[in-house]
């Protein structure tokens, strides 16, 4: 997670969404792979790559229930991105 907020502070943002990647796939707690997946989101976002970053945030929907913390992030993030028809 620290290594992608870096990489992101340096507008590497293709590099900060891979490292924010990897640090979801390797979390053990949900909230921990929500936060990284919503950095990832933004990182691909950031880097141009809207289309990423909607498949991330549905896949933070779909795969995580409403009580894990930063779900309902996703869910706005979506909305703003897809302009409520996602």
């Amino acid at each position: 997670m620290l290594r992608g907020g870096a990489l992101e502070n340096l507008k590497k943002y293709d590099e900060a969404a891979d490292s924010y990647s990897k640090a979801a796939a390797i979390a053990t707690e949900d909230y921990r792979k929500v936060e990284a997946m919503l950095g990832q989101a933004r990182a691909a976002r950031l880097a141009g790559k809207a289309p990423q970053a909607i498949d991330v945030y549905r896949q933070v929907i779909k795969t995580f229930g409403r009580t894990v913390p930063g779900v309902a992030e996703a869910e706005v993030r979506l909305a703003e991105l897809t302009k409520g028809n996602s």
